[in-house]
């Protein structure tokens, strides 16, 4: 495998004679078979020779998460292999992501330390009543699944028993999280995990009853009102900006199109699949990513012109379904985080201000245009998929003549 890879002996020498060379040339071959490109399949090679250097690894043996960010704190600041010096965070990064699946290709990857046994019963209902019961859409579920589980494994460190929690314990763990660096929004999104969970566990009896509200998340302090997305001018900038036809370029174009004009969250972008255009109706169907509804939208003529250009131009063949693929190979759907990367990339080249820079930004304009643009509240709440107009009465507060409208409401109308 080595051989079909790298072309100087030298090279070839070089991996050749590293530890678990049969190991990595399984992998390697693993990953040209899922279609990585070759010049991929060179840097994974080149970063396993050092995974398994810097986690002295002469045999195959089972690692734990902890070395292998030992081993990429201590990659980040090795300049004895690169020739441009030491690496930042993000050569961390791809150095432990690579390391990782490489391990976990072999089963060599140890898991973190499991919940006790009772917890992962009531952690296995949770999940359970969050997608069932309560019907929680999936990025919700996910959030809130990653904080209850850090909460558990903190707490069964301490106590043996689930009957043991108590407010004092939930103090307790807040005040950890304070003092490891979170700051008040971080410890709010824990509150609101944390009082999820608590009544669950309260309807089943496992806790004492109220505990969870006695969670209190910690006061935000809002600052000035301004809105959380660009001017509109700066959106339509967005939209003209680049007349590049490469790959990246088409997708980046529908990708802001999508969010700008429908208002569409990142999640409902990379859920897009070719079966929800008609395209002889004009039509396409946005399956909403909380509760789950459907909604129809007609096919606007810069969404039509972007699409139809991404598909014959931009778009790798692929079996995949979704409209919005990766642009490196192996070609898969795209992540919702690779959305507010397009975006948040793209207004910073052009300077845009805004307090947010991603998908949601763009939501923010889109809102506060439609109401610019004389659209009640209850519209624009089904324009963008709420069911009622709590979440976006926000947005009345940035239209200062909308505001001017309400205040010269008369009740002498009024019979």
């Amino acid at each position: 495998m080595i051989e079909s890879i790298f072309g100087w002996p030298s090279t070839r020498e070089r991996h050749q004679s590293a530890p678990l060379l049969v190991e990595r040339e399984r992998y390697l071959s693993h990953v040209l078979q899922q279609g990585v490109s070759l010049d991929r399949a060179k840097a994974i090679a080149a970063t396993l020779i050092h995974a398994v250097r810097l986690l002295e690894m002469s045999r195959s043996r089972r690692i734990d998460p902890t070395e292998i960010l030992a081993a990429s704190a201590a990659w980040e600041k090795d300049s004895t292999f690169r020739k441009r010096g030491v690496g930042g965070k993000y050569s961390a990064r791809k150095f432990e992501g690579i390391t990782r699946s490489w391990l976990r290709f072999h089963g060599l990857l140890s898991k973190p330390n499991p919940l006790e046994p009772s917890l992962d019963f009531i952690f296995g209902r949770y999940l359970h009543d969050m997608r069932i019961t309560q019907g929680l859409a999936a990025a919700s579920i996910s959030s809130y699944q990653a904080r209850i589980v850090t909460f558990l494994r903190w707490f069964s460190e301490k106590h043996e028993d689930f009957k043991d929690i108590s407010l004092n314990e939930i103090d307790s763990y807040l005040d950890e999280l304070r003092a490891s660096g979170w700051g008040p929004k971080s410890v709010a999104a824990a509150c609101c995990a944390l009082r999820n969970f608590l009544r669950f566990c309260e309807r089943q009896g496992w806790c004492t009853q109220d505990i969870a509200r006695g969670i209190f998340s910690p006061r935000i302090r809002k600052g000035q009102r301004e809105s959380r997305g660009p001017a509109w001018r700066d959106v339509r900038r967005l939209l003209k900006h680049g007349s590049s036809a490469s790959p990246v370029e088409l997708r980046t174009r529908a990708v802001i199109v999508l969010c700008a004009i429908y208002g569409l969250r990142r999640s409902e972008v990379v859920n897009l699949c070719l079966g929800d255009f008609d395209w002889y109706q004009e039509t396409f169907t946005i399956h909403r990513s909380k509760k789950g509804r459907a909604q129809q939208f007609p096919i606007q003529d810069e969404l039509g012109e972007a699409l139809i250009k991404y598909l014959r131009e931009g778009r790798p063949a692929s079996s995949y379904r979704n409209v919005l693929l990766t642009i490196q190979t192996p070609y898969r759907p795209m992540r919702p985080s690779t959305v507010t990367q397009i975006i948040n990339k793209r207004m910073k080249a052009l300077d845009i201000a805004s307090q947010n820079k991603g998908a949601h930004a763009l939501r923010h304009a889109c809102a506060t245009q439609l109401l610019k643009n004389g659209s009640t509240l209850r519209e624009i709440a089904d324009f963008l998929g709420h069911r009622g107009i709590n979440s976006v009465s926000i947005y009345a507060k940035y239209d200062p003549r909308s505001l001017r409208s309400v205040a010269s409401f008369s009740l002498t109308s009024v019979q």
